[in-house]
């Protein structure tokens, strides 16, 4: 984890123009360098209520929380950017990418597309995902399901699966561990 967040520093200063592009990252230069050219806003902190309003971080009535690496404002369009150190997880950048897309429709009530790129710095990947205005409500009504289970549940019975037990640190002696 040390490893991961001394990169993402080293990001985030090249991007503010106060230090050179870390090395683990060179292989993405001509990503992050196009990326500072678009004067983007680092280490964003969004704050929403229960209702999706947009609230002050440290709120009493703060619901969910989204601290974003890097956003480019737009009209039309509004980029969102996440660094990343290991591996790539489809199941969950797709939920962090919809999520984001959430936060940015509150945040850019103008914007019709939101695009994240969620950006792999040990494999030199880029994924990336672009959502329409008109898929957010669906994806905000998901989240809210989710989390209304989450605040009744008072059991926590693991949900196993083929795909997210193949990843977990302690498959080798859970007792709820899926085999492929």
């Amino acid at each position: 984890m040390d490893r991961g967040t001394a990169i993402h520093t080293g990001i985030e200063h090249f991007l503010q123009g106060v230090a050179p592009l870390p090395n683990e990252a060179l292989s993405l230069a001509t990503y992050y360098i196009e990326l500072k050219a678009n004067s983007p806003q680092i280490e964003h902190e969004w704050g929403f209520t229960k209702d999706w309003k947009f609230t002050t971080w440290d709120s009493s009535d703060i619901w969910l929380r989204m601290k974003l690496d890097a956003c480019v404002p737009g009209n039309a369009l509004v980029r969102i950017v996440d660094h990343k150190t290991g591996k790539y997880y489809p199941i969950k950048a797709i939920d962090q990418g919809q999520l984001y897309a959430v936060g940015a429709s509150i945040m850019f009530p103008d914007a019709e597309m939101f695009k994240v790129d969620f950006v792999y710095v040990d494999t030199g990947e880029l994924k990336t995902a672009v959502y329409k205005r008109s898929m957010v409500d669906k994806f905000k009504a998901k989240f809210t399901k989710r989390v209304n289970q989450l605040m009744l549940d008072k059991v926590f019975t693991p949900k196993p699966n083929k795909f997210t037990c193949r990843f977990c640190q302690v498959k080798d002696f859970c007792q709820f561990n899926v085999e492929e």
